[in-house]
């Protein structure tokens, strides 16, 4: 599998250096039905080595044949097979098991926040953690708006019987972003991923 010599579409080069690293993966699918002048609802995971990391409600999982994206079938539309898509980003000298072990403090069971500390979260960070790069903003963008929304009127509370998780209150991204840095030297000023 794989692309033989290169992945334009990913800007990945296959060299050497897939022998010697962990190659890394970002699978996407779209949930839901867009709705015009609205951002789109994404779920994202990480897969290195072909070992796919998601987090949830159970906290960090890891798994293979993109199970996570086969769960989240939501309003019937998500895809029963996997991913809608899956890019390849790069090569991380980290190995996906040690990703999860330095996160799994961050992103225990129980904190999973729909808004506010949920699959893109966490997806955003491992990428930071394992190659220095950041997820694209747009795959994260209906819930910075519906959090915004909910901080200033409970919009979404009302809407959509949503609660707050209390365990999630006080999760600052940007923070373990800042301790990743500490951990592998990658700048937290880094680039996202731009697709």
């Amino acid at each position: 599998m794989g692309c033989p010599q290169s992945c334009p579409d990913a800007g990945v080069a296959v060299t050497q250096e897939h022998m010697q690293g962990h190659v890394v993966k970002l699978a996407i699918t779209p949930l839901g039905s867009r709705m015009p002048a609205m951002p789109e609802a994404y779920h994202t995971s990480v897969v290195v080595d072909d070992v796919e990391f998601a987090f949830s409600p159970n906290g960090v999982k890891a798994g293979r044949d993109f199970a996570s994206h086969r769960a989240a079938l939501v309003g019937g539309s998500g895809n029963r097979y996997g991913p809608g898509f899956v890019l390849e980003l790069g090569v991380s000298s980290i190995s996906g098991a040690d990703m999860a072990r330095a996160l799994r403090p961050f992103f225990r069971p129980g904190t999973y926040d729909l808004l506010r500390k949920n699959c893109n979260a966490f997806s955003d960070v491992a990428l930071f953690y394992l190659l220095g790069r950041r997820l694209d903003g747009q795959y994260a963008a209906l819930e910075r708006i519906a959090a915004k929304a909910d901080d200033a009127l409970g919009v979404v509370q009302i809407l959509l019987s949503y609660t707050p998780n209390p365990k999630a209150l006080g999760f600052d991204k940007n923070e373990i972003i800042e301790r990743c840095w500490a951990l592998t030297g990658h700048s937290p000023l880094a680039r996202s991923v731009v697709f």
